[in-house]
């Protein structure tokens, strides 16, 4: 592969198969030029979900500040810290994937990634573009999430760089085939 050719890591969530748009979804991913290189719809054991979103304090960090950031841009302050605020979001996510199903596809193609991040649109569909996957396919918001206690519906998760797609690839497809 050229140094532009990458492979994405999706997953369509339960939410996106509890709405009955795989196949449009499926469609749009197609219509990018990316290859859908493999697919398989997976059973979600706490096990497998725990691996995918780790028990990492770096990148539970990250998340809880970009939680803490979100909400810094709506005038809202978090009073927790962002590890503790990671924390929370991870077992939330554990226990919102546990026992449902998705569907995970690696697609490949020049700067799949991006093109992928792209056409996804912006982490809470509430504020993502009308057009992309989460602008269409969900209204949810940080708050409205919050206040049900459960994570943001999405529809679809995206890998956000070669090394996070790498590492996701082998949780997927090669450790629990």
């Amino acid at each position: 592969m050229n140094s532009f050719m990458e492979e994405c890591l999706i997953l369509l969530k339960p939410d996106c198969i509890e709405k009955s748009c795989i196949g449009e979804i499926i469609s749009r991913i197609e219509r990018t030029g990316l290859t859908i290189a493999k697919m398989r719809m997976v059973h979600v054991s706490p096990d497998l979900i725990s691996e995918h979103y780790p028990d990492d304090p770096s990148w539970l960090k990250t998340v809880g500040l970009k939680k803490i950031q979100k909400f810094q841009a709506k005038g809202r302050v978090l009073k927790e810290d962002s590890l503790s605020i990671g924390k929370k979001v991870r077992a939330s996510l554990i226990h919102y994937f546990s026992g449902k199903q998705v569907i995970v596809i690696v697609v490949k193609g020049t700067n799949a990634i991006a093109c992928m991040r792209k056409i996804a649109g912006n982490t809470e569909p509430f504020t993502a573009e009308p057009g992309t996957i989460r602008g269409d396919y969900s209204t949810d918001s940080y708050e409205v999430a919050d206040s049900l206690d459960r994570p943001i519906q999405n529809a679809i998760h995206v890998s956000d760089s070669p090394e996070s797609s790498q590492r996701e690839m082998e949780i997927w497809f090669s450790k629990h085939s």
